[in-house]
């Protein structure tokens, strides 16, 4: 498996291409480790060598077109995820994980093909972007129904959270 895997991979230069991604965008994911290399880098000097699983990129990219159509988006202001990051709504690469993991609702543009046919709704994502950071730079505590504490941690202007059950009740 793991040779098929090399036969059919994708080199480091060319996933934007293959993922109608700009670079900037590509190594976005590539840090936040949206998209993982076949073999991980050891230093440096070896990044021009990293290939990508073929199968794995197309698995994201099913996921994307997976997605509804815009016919059944309802009122809003949709508009491209690298859209709503240039306007304040986050990171791209964190939109791009809560689109993959259906945080954020998110349509297909059915003219467009790979990330760039992904929408969203520009207005609500840049005002609960507003909303979390009008919270305090300190860590928050929130009682979640489960049972455990839900903590909020302001990390470069975005808050994560972050599951503690040791906290106690």
């Amino acid at each position: 498996m793991l040779v098929d895997a090399f036969q059919s991979a994708i080199p480091m230069q060319d996933v934007p291409d293959h993922f109608s991604a700009t670079k900037h965008q590509f190594e976005a994911l590539y840090r936040s480790s949206i998209v993982r290399p076949l073999v991980p880098s050891s230093d440096r000097s070896s990044v021009r060598n990293v290939v990508f699983d073929r199968s794995k990129l197309d698995g994201l990219l099913e996921k994307v077109a997976k997605l509804p159509n815009t016919a059944t988006a309802g009122q809003g202001t949709w508009h491209t995820i690298s859209y709503a990051a240039q306007r304040g709504a986050g990171h791209f690469e964190r939109i791009f994980r809560d689109v993959l993991e259906k945080s954020v609702p998110a349509y297909l543009h059915p003219e467009k093909c790979g990330n760039g046919a992904v929408i969203v709704d520009v207005a609500s994502l840049i005002n609960s972007a507003i909303a979390l950071k009008n919270l305090p730079n300190y860590l928050v505590q929130k009682r979640a129904s489960a049972g455990f504490f839900m903590s909020f941690q302001k990390i470069s202007g975005i808050f994560a959270p972050i599951n503690t059950a040791s906290f106690g009740n």
